[in-house]
């Protein structure tokens, strides 16, 4: 049989799914109770935590209604870390449930090189965070970006690295935006004024110069503050509707030198609404530097002026995203300190929207709270919509856009990097395992996506209906695919969802990548054993690797730019209790050379485990080259005595 049994099958596997003729499928959701996050906090910004049910006022469109629930929710601070995932796969199965906090920093509004302790504190706020905890970053309008990851690592890198990128214009007559507003708006003799000022007692022709000047530095000014603003709106209105995927609470940190709207708050009152869909309390961190860290030459004249201005927009974004402003000077840890405080808990509570409510459109809801000296943080709207069935595409989307894993339905994934044989770029191969113990009736729809380092989907994939039959010894379902992408890291999250509406989620971080000994590059271990063998005598790839058979088959390629190098290759698959361990059982590979080209080799092989008892192994490609031994590629798996279907 040809050593590429095993890619043969799993892709000839694949095709056939696509190629599956498939009619719409809807699955059944619903909406019964609406819940509601809630924050209350004292005059320090600590939660309030003895408030029940009584203490709640619940009015919808002026309408009360009754507060079914009201629990508080604490997130205490570095949480013992969660079971860690093993490293060849990845699972919902120890998911737990943490909170979302988003950086979004306007780089637009904020000078080079004066926020660098500023976003020394916020990495410190991260690496205070739970570890359950997801942190996501937003450059505006370009810079450091990451979806939301458990990596905290990754983000405070970013959050070191990052930096203002707001024009420094040093020019003879700087016009702060209070008088370039002024100005612009023709305020009496604002211009007069101003330019009496900037200009004082200077020849005739020299004031019609300076004059000029004030009059295009303000008009530079008010344009490059409206535009920085227009940025922005863009942005976070962008963010947010991505954001209203998931009605998981949701924390923006917007870290901003000020954000110019004018004296006119209604300009961001869309943010309300967009805020509420998205379960959304955005937090301001106001950079307010001191005359001695700006890099301006010169300063405006009228600063005070300016910090109004520049504070009222993110006084507004914090009114309508039910949020706070912070102001930093000089240290900003007191600002994340007070962030941390009042995110450590949070109430959720629950009502029965009316039948007229439940139409999809928007309604009014106004909490409050019967104790005096406390501040409540809600959300101003809901929507809810009709029970109906719900188009399954949506459903999937909707379960892979949700930063939170879904746990309904346990998922178990893996993938194997093989290099393509027509170009630069790695086929990984992705298989996974969804438990279909507690309804093996209902169809199951799947899909996922794969994203690079950059947040770019290069590949996605849905089935609406898996067509591979559940094992009868794991009652698991598999599920192969396979994707063309270049080297280098990338998220791999996928989804399922039953008929039911249950659902199940899981995320793989991963580098695409060979392993190189020298002059010669080897894939992934692909192993599995003979109690998975597909129909016509080919294997499938193990996800767990929790093998119950009695011999382990192993499968691995090599490729060389130097067909010298492959010359007089060896390979043989040992079977050890570590990497390092010694060799309790082994065999030599059978090695060809497929596409007789003499860069490539494929290995192939079996070694029998029958005896070995139940416990940890891993199965190691030990490869020898001349007779010595050049390296080895390992894959761990599990024996297992399974109970007789």
């Amino acid at each position: 049989m040809p050593l590429r049994f095993a890619m043969v099958f799993v892709l000839g596997a694949v095709a056939a799914f696509l190629q599956e003729p498939q009619g719409p499928a809807t699955f059944r959701a619903s909406v019964a109770r609406v819940a509601v996050d809630v924050n209350v906090v004292d005059d320090n910004g600590r939660p309030v935590s003895d408030l029940t049910v009584d203490d709640f006022i619940l009015t919808v469109d002026g309408q009360p209604r009754r507060v079914l629930s009201a629990q508080f929710i604490p997130v205490q601070p570095q949480l013992e870390a969660r079971e860690p995932q093993p490293a060849f796969y990845s699972s919902n199965a120890h998911e737990a449930g943490g909170r979302l906090v988003m950086f979004i920093v306007d780089r637009n509004s904020i000078e080079p090189g004066i926020a660098k302790s500023a976003f020394e504190a916020a990495a410190r706020f991260v690496g205070s965070l739970n570890p359950a905890d997801r942190v996501a970053l937003a450059s505006i309008p370009t810079g450091p970006q990451s979806d939301f990851t458990l990596n905290h690592a990754l983000v405070q890198t970013m959050l070191r690295t990052i930096d203002g990128s707001a024009p420094v214009n040093n020019v003879p007559h700087p016009i702060g935006v209070a008088d370039a507003l002024a100005i612009d708006h023709d305020r009496g003799n604002n211009f007069e004024e101003i330019a009496g000022r900037e200009c004082g007692n200077v020849g005739q022709s020299e004031l019609m110069v300076c004059r000029r000047d004030v009059r295009e530095e303000a008009a530079f000014v008010v344009n490059e503050a409206r535009e920085r603003t227009r940025t922005a709106v863009i942005a976070l209105q962008s963010i947010l509707r991505r954001l209203a995927s998931s009605d998981t609470p949701k924390t923006i940190v917007f870290i901003s030198q000020g954000l110019v709207i004018d004296r006119d708050a209604a300009r961001l009152s869309w943010f309300a609404p967009l805020a509420a869909a998205a379960h959304v309390t955005l937090y301001a961190v106001h950079l307010d530097p001191s005359e001695f860290e700006s890099v301006r030459n010169r300063l405006p004249s009228n600063r005070s002026a300016d910090r109004v201005f520049q504070r009222e927009g993110l006084e507004a974004l914090a009114t309508f995203g039910r949020g706070d402003v912070f102001r930093v000077m000089s240290n900003a840890d007191f600002a994340f300190q007070r962030l941390a405080l009042e995110l450590s808990g949070y109430y959720l509570l629950s009502f029965e929207p009316g039948p007229g409510e439940r139409d999809g459109r928007p309604h009014k809801i106004r909490v409050e709270v019967r104790r005096h000296g406390v501040t409540l943080r809600a959300r101003r709207e809901f929507t809810a919509g009709l029970s109906a069935s719900t188009n399954i595409e949506d459903l999937i989307v909707e379960t892979l856009r949700n930063p939170v894993l879904a746990t309904e339905i346990p998922v178990r994934v893996t993938t194997y990097s093989f290099q393509d044989p027509g170009s630069t770029k790695l086929r990984v191969l992705v298989a996974a395992d969804v438990d279909r113990s507690t309804d093996q009736s209902d169809r199951l729809a799947l899909g996922y996506a794969m994203i690079d380092e950059n947040g770019k989907g290069v590949m996605s994939q849905l089935e609406k209906s898996l067509s591979t039959p559940i094992r009868r010894d794991t009652k698991t379902q598999a599920y192969y695919n396979a994707a063309l992408v270049d080297p280098g890291p990338y998220t791999l999250k996928l989804a399922v969802v039953d008929q039911n509406g249950r659902r199940g989620s899981v995320e793989r971080h991963f580098r695409a990548a060979l392993r190189a000994f020298g002059q010669v590059h080897a894939t992934d271990l692909l192993i599995s054993d003979n109690t998975t063998a597909a129909a016509g005598g080919g294997l499938t790839p193990a996800v767990t690797a929790d093998f119950g058979g009695d011999m382990l088959h192993a499968y691995i390629e090599f490729f060389s730019d130097a067909p010298e190098a492959l010359r007089g290759l060896s390979v043989v698959f040992e079977v050890a209790r570590t990497e390092s361990s010694m060799v309790l059982d082994s065999a030599a590979a059978t090695v060809q050379d497929p596409d007789r080209t003499g860069r490539s080799r494929v290995a192939g092989g079996a070694v029998p485990i029958a005896l070995l008892p139940p416990g940890e192994y891993v199965a190691r490609a030990a490869l020898s080259a001349g007779g010595r031994r050049i390296g080895q590629v390992i894959r761990p798996f599990r024996i297992v005595k399974r109970a007789a279907p």
